[in-house]
């Protein structure tokens, strides 16, 4: 983490790569010109949890088969897993990133990255020409001023009485009104709050297939870049070299596979990291290289770079932690049958198998130190860390029964993943939330005098922090990351009981509520501890004073 300030303070955008532009007769070339872009400054500190990313990746189109973009989705997962997964580089959380596909990823290795993108909260959506802009419209009012607005686009598109149009799985490709034009997605964008915009866009690329079409023409090749107007941080990679055209290559775009492998900490390193000039140097090498090998031997750039100010030694990636291990040797999943648990890979092969010496109630594979690295969580009587290779590393045990338990970050930041958990007593006269750090240090507790049952960790929107709400048999309560109650209410019929814990949005109004479930109706509360309409006739809560609450 010793990079992350230096690295966040200065990065606003690495324009690279992955739109498609043919004219408008079909040819395969990619063309666009780079669009003048907003003056922004930069300031504060970079906030991770503030950004939002959108990766679209448009493979297939709904009206014409025959331009299919072969890798296109191939690398709007891959750049999304790199900025939202690849724990150096790490800019976005998953669950505030948005896949937009029109077919699925070809490679192997792409499609477990999208599933495992998905399982930590990724969400996957269509990519039609409506599409686009309304989840661009979503993601940039979701970043915050602090954060980063990621945005990377892999389609088709062309150039027109010269604004260059990209084209969602709806598009037509003769009418460019059923197309979008990039400028219009830039003005999108620029309203977000966000102080940092990243835009990934390859253009020009030239397909290379058995069944390539006729040359490209030189209209569509891409234009030279000027320099951008001063913004503090901002850096433009563009794919191809004035003149020229960047071209797909074998599973991605050559140009993408270079940053991708750039980011890997193949590029020349500067106090351990990778900065845009080393990076820079890379990607041109790598691509010159093979353009040469590949197309023409006489070229002599293969991209263009547009830098401001001291921007070329900014880091992008911490290379000094090692790399985490091989999908084949981590564990993705989990079985238990009473007192052994199983540890299996992402390809399903069985890792290891443990006896844990009593009943096993609930198992969770997780990164809980964040090193890339996952370990077990297994909850018996005691709660059981095991790492990728089935080493007993550390447990949690207490006088009281485990009855459940619960894995977040983004409550203690300095501490890595956390573990809420909930301890009873076999009276249910006492109850004990704890919070452990990933690495077993408990962090801090909380009493109740009595029994809780229902424990779930969430948060109004992605701009609130995240909140601990438990209910027992008739009380509910919000408490913050440093388990501190923040409300309590009890039902105030007092034959009723809270049979269900959940968070929804109940009013469709992009705010998660709180619902209670009893055995004659439902209870909707918002975090702030107000019933909200939609609640059952009869049932209603009362608030607690905080006095009467018990931290510890």
């Amino acid at each position: 983490m010793k990079h992350w300030k230096a690295f966040a303070i200065g990065i606003i955008a690495i324009l690279a790569a992955t739109v498609t532009f043919v004219p408008m007769w079909r040819q395969p070339a990619r063309g666009v010109r780079l669009l003048d872009q907003p003056t922004t400054t930069v300031a504060g500190f970079f906030i991770p949890e503030q950004s939002a990313a959108l990766f679209i990746g448009v493979r297939k189109f709904t009206h014409d088969k025959t331009i299919e973009v072969p890798f296109a989705a191939d690398d709007a997962v891959d750049l999304a897993y790199k900025f939202a997964l690849d724990r150096r580089v790490r800019l976005v959380p998953p669950e505030r990133v948005v896949i937009a596909l029109s077919g699925r990823p070809q490679k192997h290795e792409s499609r477990a990255r999208l599933n495992e993108l998905i399982d930590a909260g990724a969400k996957v959506e269509e990519a039609g020409q409506s599409d686009i802009v309304a989840l661009l419209q979503q993601q940039a009012a979701t970043a915050g001023k602090d954060g980063m607005l990621i945005v990377s686009i892999a389609t088709h598109g062309y150039v027109k009485d010269g604004v260059p149009y990209i084209l969602g799985s709806t598009s037509i490709f003769e009418y460019p009104e059923t197309a979008l034009p990039t400028p219009k997605l830039f003005e999108i964008a620029a309203k977000s709050e966000a102080r940092r915009s990243v835009f990934f866009i390859d253009a020009c690329r030239k397909r290379i297939s058995k069944t390539e079409r006729a040359g490209a023409m030189a209209a569509t090749a891409a234009p030279l870049i000027s320099r951008i107007g001063r913004v503090h941080g901002q850096v433009v990679f563009f794919a191809a070299a004035a003149g020229g055209y960047a071209y797909d290559g074998d599973g991605n775009g050559v140009f993408t596979k270079s940053v991708l492998d750039a980011l890997d900490c193949k590029a020349a390193r500067v106090r351990g990291a990778v900065t845009v000039e080393t990076l820079h140097r890379y990607v041109e090498r790598t691509v010159r290289t093979w353009i040469r090998q590949h197309r023409d031997p006489n070229i002599r750039a293969a991209t263009q770079v547009s830098l401001d100010g001291d921007t070329h030694t900014m880091p992008l990636c911490d290379c000094e932690k090692p790399p985490p291990p091989s999908s084949s040797e981590n564990p993705k999943s989990a079985t238990y049958a009473g007192s052994t648990v199983t540890a299996f890979s992402a390809e399903g092969t069985r890792l290891w198998s443990r006896d844990v010496a009593g009943p096993i109630g609930h198992v969770v594979v997780d990164d809980l130190d964040s090193d890339g690295s996952r370990e077990v969580v297994v909850a018996t009587n005691t709660l059981a860390v095991f790492d990728r290779k089935g080493t007993h590393v550390w447990a949690i045990e207490d006088a009281r029964r485990l009855r459940t338990f619960f894995i977040d970050d983004f409550l203690w930041r300095d501490q890595g993943r956390q573990i809420v958990v909930l301890w009873d007593d076999e009276s249910g006269s006492r109850s004990r939330v704890a919070m452990y750090s990933g690495k077993g240090q408990r962090l801090s507790t909380y009493e109740f005098a009595g029994r809780l049952q229902h424990i779930t960790i969430d948060r109004p929107t992605s701009h609130h922090g995240r909140k601990i709400i438990i209910a027992g048999s008739s009380t509910v309560m919000v408490l913050d990351s440093s388990l501190k109650p923040l409300w309590t209410g009890v039902l105030s019929s007092p034959s009723e009981r809270i049979t269900r814990l959940t968070v929804v949005d109940h009013n469709n109004d992009s705010r998660r509520d709180i619902l209670l479930t009893t055995a004659s109706g439902r209870v909707y509360v918002d975090f702030e501890g107000y019933m909200i309409d939609g609640s059952s006739v009869g049932l209603t809560l009362r608030m607690v004073p905080r006095k009467s609450l018990h931290p510890r």
